[in-house]
């Protein structure tokens, strides 16, 4: 069974459909990002935000709530320098996000005290080998 699949029955909440699907491509097209199949599926299947306790982060949505992926992914871009390849799935919790590479799927632990600095010269330790690895550990699949 695929991960979406299995997320549809973890998941299994009206409280986590995703209502407005085409918003979800409106705001991958804001961000001016390409995505991996799994990536869109998973936003336009599921709407959040997460609370995982394991990471200990909450795991935004795309663009429900005033503060979700769309909107931190712009602040680290501007404050931070993020290339638009980056998109942050995380809200920050001690000076920390999880960020996406959407250009290899690959996913990172960043922190503000120097991994940004890493992550932006590619050099930062991946924490995830790929999108779907994380889902994997944040639901417990």
């Amino acid at each position: 069974m695929d991960t979406i699949n299995k997320l549809k029955k973890i998941l299994d909440n009206n409280l986590y459909r995703r209502k407005n699907k085409d918003e979800v491509i409106q705001s991958f097209k804001r961000l001016n990002i390409k995505v991996s199949n799994l990536v869109e599926d998973f936003f336009i299947n599921f709407e959040g935000p997460f609370w995982e306790e394991t990471i200990g982060m909450t795991f935004l949505d795309i663009i429900e709530d005033d503060v979700n992926i769309e909107y931190v992914t712009n602040q680290c871009r501007e404050y931070h320098l993020f290339p638009n390849h980056y998109l942050v799935l995380t809200d920050m919790v001690v000076n920390e996000v999880i960020v996406l590479n959407t250009l290899n799927d690959k996913v990172y632990r960043v922190n503000f005290e120097g991994g940004d600095e890493d992550l932006i010269n590619n050099c930062l330790d991946v924490k995830w080998h790929s999108f779907e690895d994380f889902l994997i550990t944040y639901f417990k699949i």
